[in-house]
Parts: C-alpha cells; structure tokens; sequence
C-alpha cells in the first residue's frame, strides 16, 4: 500500500539468539535528506539495544541528514530521549479547530 502511495518506508531488525530485541520502520521524506520515524519497539531488557538500533540505521543510511522523532506528547521519557540527540530545532505544534 505504501508504493502504491508513493510513500518509501524502510526498516529493519535486530536478533539476539534468535530472539526479536528490537523493530524499526521509518519514512523517508521527499526532500531526500530527511526519514522520519514510524514505529521504534525494542526490549529494554536488554542493555545497549535502543541505541545499537539508531547506530545501525544511521550506518546504513549516511544520505540521512535529519531524523524526525515525531511528537513526543509531553511524555518525559520520549522527551528525553528526543532530547538526547541534540536536535537542530524543535517545531512549535499548532492545534486547528473547525467551527
């Protein structure tokens, strides 16, 4: 469905003895340098994974300048980890209301 649309998602795995230790899919975006991600999942439980999977995919994929990490809807721990890589700039929300 995402092809069909013109939408080119990518992502991946990580495996630990064959057990799923984490599951990414990100976006890319139309001006060619930019991906954002759709969907992040990984076992907390297992030291070192979340940041094993951003080094991965950025290794992969160095045309990558920028990476949106969405809204993190003021939950401290997706706002600390948004935080954590030193964004350029964040975005100021707006909200619309049809009347």
């Amino acid at each position: 469905v995402a092809a069909e649309a013109g939408v080119q998602v990518d992502g991946g795995l990580i495996r630990v003895c064959q057990d799923l230790a984490s599951l990414f899919l990100c976006k890319m975006l139309g001006d060619g340098g930019s991906a954002a991600w759709l969907f992040l999942r990984g076992d907390h439980s297992r030291k070192g994974i979340i940041p094993l999977r951003y080094q991965v995919y950025f290794l992969h994929h160095p045309e990558f300048k920028y990476f949106n990490f969405g809204e993190d809807l003021g939950v401290e721990g997706l706002r600390k980890n948004k935080l954590s890589f030193q964004p350029v700039e964040l975005l100021k929300l707006y909200e619309v209301n049809f009347l």
